[in-house]
């Protein structure tokens, strides 16, 4: 089994946080997998500006880490979850990995198709 270290972020603007989809429908907290000799912070980063060419955000405290199996890739994440915050909700350019974008009220964030990891994270931070 392989090993995969990821971070993501629970970005806020005002009272709504950032959520994105895969091309399945699956909604998450942007972010991804950290690159060999990369710092969590760098690989969150490059992350951003990669998958929705964002790179003016202020980076918060780490609020959640949690790990999962996929055993159809014979993998297990283990994922650390940042919270951070944007001053306007900035023009974002998806890439590929992503078929839409939502800014969501936290309330409202389960009636979303969410990742339970995502589930998780918003329950670490109480929410």
């Amino acid at each position: 089994m392989n090993l995969k270290v990821a971070a993501k972020i629970a970005l806020f603007n005002e009272d709504k946080v950032l959520l994105v989809a895969d091309p399945d429908g699956k909604w998450d907290f942007p972010g991804g997998g950290i690159e060999a000799n990369e710092k969590l912070e760098e690989g969150l980063r490059r992350e951003l500006n990669e998958e929705l060419g964002l790179t003016q955000f202020e980076l918060g405290p780490v609020v959640h880490t949690d790990e999962w199996f996929i055993a159809s890739k014979e993998l297990h994440v283990v994922a650390v979850f940042y919270r951070g915050t944007v001053d306007i909700a900035p023009d974002v350019a998806l890439s590929g990995e992503h078929s839409e974008l939502a800014w969501v009220a936290p309330a409202d964030v389960r009636s979303y198709d969410v990742t339970p990891d995502t589930v998780r994270a918003l329950e670490a931070m109480g929410l």
